[in-house]
């Protein structure tokens, strides 16, 4: 489940409004539209293959639109679960209401979105409002424009829409999303003005504006990170690629891209592209290897990456700094929920570069982590309530696989793309069913 992600592909950040809900007639398409889905073809340098909608929606009926759009992808039960998870390592404090913030947040924040399961452009407003006349409303159609084209374009969509157990994974593609829809944008804006397109430092700020007021909303920082380090880190990333091959290099980076937070969030190593590691815990692939405890069964799984490290070194109190310094050496990671008879397990398994790598992390923790620490080579368990025996067995026993690109990891685990496009068939079948 990749809940706070997956919103990535549906929203660009606008104004930190109020969320409402009414009832009201179904969308209708946005005059004017068409100028822009050109400009958005111009500015990326590809072409739709297919038509692609836009259409108003009203301030009231945005909450209902994205509920709906979550539902179909992340249903409530597992967006609880996961959150569950989340909590019990550490990354959210207890009892976090993650499915209902994660709406409010997108609700509030939205002026235009695109959805990747029906692949259609919402603009928030009416449709006979003038949105080329309004310099930013039509900047943000245009970028929304972009990920329409992207879907067209590329599986990447698809896969982002397929993925329930890896947040890193959907971190790195969403960002790539995310970083070429904003140099798009950018291009476009530098296309219609004459002026040199504003670079990634530039726009910096916008990121850091909502970031602040998601901190005054005490958004938990978990969140934060997900929902607005992608935009920037991306942006980077793409525009590296750009400087060096144009819109070409670009196209490539779709059949080469990131794949994991790691390959973003060290700009200065240049658009660096690393093997996906893969990390199982015994039992995932081997149910009779699994942690022995009595009557448990295991309640949600995933994998969070460097960001993951980083966010929670910082949440549990360490300096930026050193946040930073522990989670550098991130060589994959699987954190797992179980709930037994006897109550619940979790535990957090992570591989580093290096065991110097490992005893940096394992440094931080301590003192931190309200549980069990243990260290073998290269890894750090983080665990509750789990028998040291079933520890030992978790530490000695999780195995390791790398992917040097993401057809690789497709490969070894092709249900997640038959997921995604399951679920873009579905939708299809329910907008055929409910035509008149």
């Amino acid at each position: 489940m990749v809940l706070t992600l997956l919103l990535l592909l549906l929203v660009t950040p606008g104004c930190f409004l109020a969320p409402g809900r009414s009832a009201a007639p179904a969308p209708r398409s946005v005059a004017g539209a068409e100028p822009l889905l050109a400009r958005a073809t111009e500015a990326r340098g590809l072409a739709f293959l297919a038509p692609a909608p836009v259409l108003a929606l009203p301030r009231g009926q945005v909450h209902a639109v994205l509920e709906r759009e979550l539902d179909r992808v992340a249903p409530p039960s597992e967006v609880a679960r996961q959150a569950d998870l989340m909590a019990a390592i550490g990354l959210l404090p207890p009892r976090t209401p993650l499915r209902e913030i994660v709406l409010t947040l997108q609700s509030a924040a939205v002026v235009g979105f695109f959805t990747p399961v029906d692949r259609v452009l919402y603009v928030v407003g009416e449709p006979d409002q003038d949105i080329a006349s309004d310099p930013g409303l039509a900047s943000i159609v245009v970028h929304e424009a972009v990920h329409a084209l992207q879907a067209q374009h590329s599986q990447i969509p698809d896969v982002t829409l397929g993925l329930e157990d890896h947040d890193d994974l959907a971190f790195a593609l969403s960002a790539l999303l995310e970083g070429d829809a904003t140099w798009s944008m950018l291009r476009d804006e530098a296309l219609q003005t004459g002026q040199p397109q504003l670079r990634a430092d530039d726009v910096a700020i916008d990121v850091d504006v909502l970031r602040s007021e998601f901190e005054d909303a005490e958004v938990p920082r978990w969140l934060r990170e997900v929902f607005l380090t992608p935009y920037r880190v991306g942006h980077v990333w793409v525009e590296q690629v750009a400087d060096a091959g144009g819109l070409a290099a670009l196209d490539t980076a779709y059949r080469a891209p990131p794949l994991s937070s790691r390959d973003l969030l060290h700009p200065e190593r240049g658009p660096t592209l690393r093997p996906l590691p893969l990390l199982r815990l015994p039992g995932e692939l081997d149910p009779s290897a699994a942690p022995q405890g009595a009557g448990c069964a295991p309640v949600a799984t995933n994998t969070y990456g460097e960001i993951g490290l980083r966010t929670w070194a910082i949440e549990a109190g360490a300096p930026h700094e050193a946040a930073r310094q522990a989670a550098a050496g991130w060589d994959g990671d699987r954190a797992q929920l179980r709930r037994c008879d006897g109550g619940e397990q979790a535990y957090w398994l992570v591989q580093f570069e290096t065991p110097r790598d490992a005893d940096e992390f394992a440094d931080v923790a301590r003192g931190r982590w309200r549980g069990a620490i243990q260290a073998s080579g290269s890894r750090v368990l983080l665990s509750r309530e789990l028998d040291p025996a079933d520890a030992e067995r978790v530490l000695r026993r999780a195995t390791l696989a790398r992917y040097d690109d993401l057809d690789a990891y497709l490969a070894a685990r092709p249900e997640v793309l038959r997921r995604g496009r399951a679920l873009r068939d579905a939708r299809a079948l329910d907008t055929e069913a409910s035509a008149p």
